[in-house]
């Protein structure tokens, strides 16, 4: 059963120079049209996914647990597009589960109006992400976002204004930010009640006109280090390599990636994964097109399912042990344990005894290295 979706919605007033989304750009005149498309896309693409793909492999939608609305800037659906996004999700029989489920939709500043907000609130959205990024005004320069200080904190002011619980972007690694004042920014995030924050380093494409003025990767990771004891110290756990929350108000939806369930995707570049059998996962990507519903469908292998375990274990503030690498051959789990003991001492780990078994939990000094980390467990280890 398919208790989760991801829809994404690719337009965007601006398309900023920094974002690797899959983008297009909305413009006023062609914006009727384009919002036809897109509904016109959905719908299509919603019909070809079950008869493509569910019938064969089995799979049926559950009351959704989760709806996470993606982009792309969705909050430019404004009023009119909430209101029809309601009645698709009515139409095509895609009801919420009757208690605790999660309706995100993703915001941009200045992208939203009262009305707009009501609607989407009277259509069900119980959590907005809003992709802020930085407090500081040159760096909201830096970073090619259009908008303006004061969209940012009318936006903010708008949300927190209604107590609803809401998740900020942060980010770090921006070029020409020696003198960003971190703590400041922090300090009056906070002041709005966020109950949650995804802290991102900037990883931008390879032609990004701005790279060679990125922060060295010492100076990244002081950053980080900064923002993680900052908001630990402001009863905000760190439940995840680039997430913090309040206690309870960790993101439902992501988790669903990290530990492998059912997530279906709709939208132009969406990428939805499936266990259909024991032990027998898919994934399919939809093709960056508005005019072709078209996906690539890949049936993962065993060692690609392991891989991928490991990596995503890893990314959790949450104890495992090696039961978590079921199927490794006997040698090679030794390695891994003298793997682990190693890391531990360098403190990118930290170990426990939980029922006379070593459990083990990565820190923030080892989740802003986990790439290279992975790279090292490739190079040693045999699957």
């Amino acid at each position: 059963m398919i208790k989760s979706l991801y829809i994404h919605y690719p337009y965007c007033r601006h398309l900023c120079n920094y974002c690797d989304f899959y983008k297009l750009k909305q413009t006023p005149e062609q914006r009727e049209h384009q919002e036809k498309l897109f509904q016109n896309y959905l719908t299509s693409s919603l019909k070809i996914l079950q008869e493509k793909v569910h019938e064969e492999y089995q799979m049926n939608f559950a009351p959704l647990e989760t709806l996470y609305v993606g982009g792309g800037t969705p909050s430019l659906l404004g009023a009119s597009g909430a209101k029809w996004l309601q009645q698709f999700l009515k139409t095509s029989h895609l009801n919420f589960a009757a208690s605790g489920h999660e309706f995100t939709l993703e915001i941009d500043p200045g992208t939203m109006t009262v009305n707009d907000f009501e609607t989407w609130q009277i259509s069900g959205v119980n959590r907005y992400s809003f992709g802020l990024q930085t407090l500081d005004e040159k760096l909201i320069e830096v970073c090619d976002r259009k908008s303006k200080m004061s969209d940012v904190i009318e936006t903010l002011e708008l949300i927190s204004a209604q107590d609803v619980n809401f998740s900020v972007d942060f980010l770090l690694g921006i070029p020409h930010s020696g003198s960003r004042h971190l703590e400041s920014e922090l300090k009056r995030i906070l002041t709005y009640r966020p109950k949650h924050i995804s802290l991102y380093i900037l990883n931008p494409k390879t032609n990004y006109p701005l790279k060679k003025f990125i922060p060295e990767d010492e100076w990244v990771a002081n950053e980080y280090q900064f923002v993680d004891e900052f908001l630990s110290s402001h009863g905000f756990r760190h439940y995840e390599v680039s997430n913090y929350a309040i206690p309870g108000y960790e993101g439902k939806h992501n988790y669903g990636y990290w530990f492998r369930k059912n997530i279906a995707a709709l939208g132009p570049s969406a990428a939805g994964h499936y266990q259909y059998g024991d032990n027998q996962f898919l994934r399919y990507v939809w093709k960056e097109s508005l005019l072709k519903q078209e996906y690539d469908l890949e049936i993962l292998k065993n060692d690609q399912v392991l891989l991928e375990n490991f990596y995503l274990r890893f990314r959790v503030a949450e104890n495992f042990d090696l039961d978590v690498f079921q199927n490794l051959p006997p040698k090679e789990s030794s390695k891994l344990v003298g793997l682990f003991s190693d890391w531990a001492q360098k403190k990118y780990l930290l170990t426990c005894e939980v029922s006379s078994k070593t459990q083990y939990q990565f820190t923030p000094q080892g989740w802003i290295i986990l790439d290279s980390l992975m790279k090292e467990l490739l190079s040693r280890i045999k699957f």
